[in-house]
């Protein structure tokens, strides 16, 4: 799975922001975010980010718990021996989400 970059995730939100204002757009970027799945990737910490509450609470049965930590490649800002959560979700979902990590917190593959 390849790392998105901050770059490509922003135009991507872009994208649904624009979408968001016109009805069938909205629709067409949905029917074609929601269909591609994607992976998104968090140090353990941000398991108890009281602003992260609601996803954690919602994505609790479906996420991966690693002792290991990220790839460099991966451009995560972590504490020394931070282990990673890892949760399956559509596109749409991650970058929604992505959008709620501290900066350098998270990551998305696709």
């Amino acid at each position: 799975m390849k790392a998105l970059s901050r770059d490509e995730i922003q135009t991507l939100v872009g994208r649904i922001e624009t979408s968001a204002l016109d009805i069938d757009s909205w629709n067409k970027l949905y029917d074609e975010f929601s269909t591609k799945n994607a992976t998104l990737s968090f140090p353990l910490g941000e398991i108890q980010n009281p602003k992260l509450s609601w996803y954690m609470k919602t994505w609790k049965s479906k996420m991966i718990i690693e002792d290991q930590g990220f790839e460099e490649t991966d451009s995560v800002k972590t504490m020394p021996l931070e282990g990673k959560a890892s949760v399956s979700l559509c596109l749409i979902d991650a970058i929604l989400a992505y959008q709620e990590f501290d900066e350098m917190r998270c990551v998305i593959h696709v």
